[in-house]
């Protein structure tokens, strides 16, 4: 319902905006180039609102003020046209009032974000100081080997689709083919990640295994421990109680391609995901050669937020290094999923 009322009302004003353009059209055949101008230009106003509301959603506030502004602008415009032009100003400045307080709003909520996670990111700066003091050398070494990763970022970055035309004219996706389609459907998203779910947990064992990582284990009563898999793999009570990496949520992934992506799904790269932690920089960095000297993985990106230069309060103090990769193992190309 809050997609089709989002669309009921862009698209309400984009109908009020072209409406109004036509009906410039005919003040001018009419004769009545004052009043054209006029409507042409509130029409011009409704439709940039309505398609930046459509593909900027996120910046829909600022838009909202620009729209009251030039609104407004267009009614003084009309008013020294037309001295009777009445009470239209007070939609613009109604417009205006609600965008200053959606501004308000905002600030009040963003406060008061920070103050409930003020204490945890305290924590987590106090650690990273003391990792800081005590690893500065391997920190140092991380920052190194990360800018000598061969990644092959290019542009924006996104989740495409290879195809490939066999002999018999059928279309059957393969990696290595010059025709690269962007993913448009979140069905198909999550179908490759269910097929590549179980690749990456292989891969993330066996980097665990030569780098100490640790994965998260259930211990009972809510508690959770993180334990090296080289412990995890000798107990089998221990393996049915890890608590592997889901894909994400399917309601999560909705929410945040429309608020962060204007409901791109290609831009969603965490659909298949996992997640190792170690004791040190040391092993860490151990890992990520690992996984950049794996045949069967093209690294495509690395965030490192363990970078003394990374700015802690983009994440509420929180720091990871983090990897996008393409799975270019050979059976992942001819996985087929049927419904």
């Amino acid at each position: 319902m809050p997609a089709l009322a989002r669309l009921a009302f862009i698209y309400g004003i984009m109908l009020t905006g072209l409406v109004q353009v036509v009906g410039s059209l005919g003040a001018v055949l009419h004769r009545d180039g004052k009043y054209a101008l006029f409507a042409f230009l509130l029409g011009l106003t409704d439709c940039f609102f309505s398609a930046c509301c459509f593909f900027k959603e996120k910046w829909i506030v600022h838009w909202l003020l620009s729209y009251a502004l030039l609104m407004g602008a267009t009614f003084l415009l009309q008013r020294g046209f037309r001295p009777s032009g009445g009470d239209l100003p007070i939609v613009s400045i109604g417009v205006a009032g609600l965008a200053i307080l959606c501004y308000i709003a905002r600030w009040v909520r963003t406060n008061q974000s920070e103050r409930k996670i003020k204490f945890d990111k305290s924590r987590y700066e106090s650690v990273w100081a003391t990792i800081v003091d005590a690893q500065a050398e391997s920190l140092h070494d991380l920052c190194q080997a990360v800018s000598d990763l061969p990644t092959s970022t290019k542009g924006e970055l996104r989740q495409r689709l290879r195809m490939e035309h066999n002999c018999s004219g059928e279309t059957q996706s393969r990696i290595p083919s010059p025709i690269v389609q962007k993913i448009t459907s979140l069905d198909l998203l999550y179908a490759q990640g269910q097929g590549l779910y179980h690749i990456l947990l292989d891969k993330v064992k066996t980097w665990a295994h030569v780098s100490g990582g640790k994965l998260p284990v259930d211990v009972g009563e809510r508690q959770m421990k993180y334990i090296k898999w080289e412990a995890i793999r000798e107990s089998s009570a221990l393996i049915n109680s890890v608590k592997w990496p889901r894909l994400k949520a399917p309601d999560r992934a909705v929410e945040k391609a429309s608020r962060c992506y204007s409901g791109d799904v290609s831009k969603l790269l965490d659909v298949c995901r996992s997640m190792l932690v170690f004791d040190s920089i040391a092993d860490l960095k151990t890992c990520m050669n690992v996984i950049a000297l794996d045949q069967d993985i093209a690294l495509v990106r690395v965030k490192n937020r363990l970078d003394p230069n990374h700015q802690s309060s983009e994440t509420a103090g929180f720091r990871n290094c983090l990897l996008n990769f393409r799975v270019t193992i050979t059976p992942a190309p001819t996985i087929a999923l049927k419904p």
